[in-house]
């Protein structure tokens, strides 16, 4: 099997596991859908812009190229970071960005509350 076709496939899990339609992902990252479309079905390659702005989206670059999904141990997660991380990736766009907002507020009263 052609590598384009089986790195398109692997990046179609990835943003299915995210929850994301070709429509929103496509949206996301600044693409048309037909180009998202041939990204994880045809023989066009994503390139590395892409795969570095879908790691930023959550999508987890190795395991499309390689296969092979980083586990917790190996990006030096705790439990509870790598529980955090699922729960975040799960969550739609909106819920992510309050859950954002939330954890700056409480790193800046943390912060705060460190220097009294």
């Amino acid at each position: 099997m052609n590598i384009n076709v089986t790195m398109g496939m692997r990046l179609q899990e990835e943003r299915k596991r995210l929850g994301y339609s070709q429509e929103d992902f496509s949206q996301l990252m600044g693409v048309s859908r037909r180009t998202q479309v041939s990204y994880e079905t045809r023989d066009k390659n994503a390139g590395l812009i892409y795969l570095s702005k879908a790691q930023t989206k959550g999508l987890d670059i190795y395991y499309i190229i390689s296969g092979n999904a980083i586990t917790a141990e190996e990006q030096q997660l705790s439990e509870s970071e790598a529980n955090l991380l699922t729960v975040y990736r799960n969550l739609d766009q909106q819920e992510k960005d309050s859950l954002v907002v939330i954890a700056n507020l409480l790193a800046r009263n943390s912060s705060a509350t460190k220097n009294i």
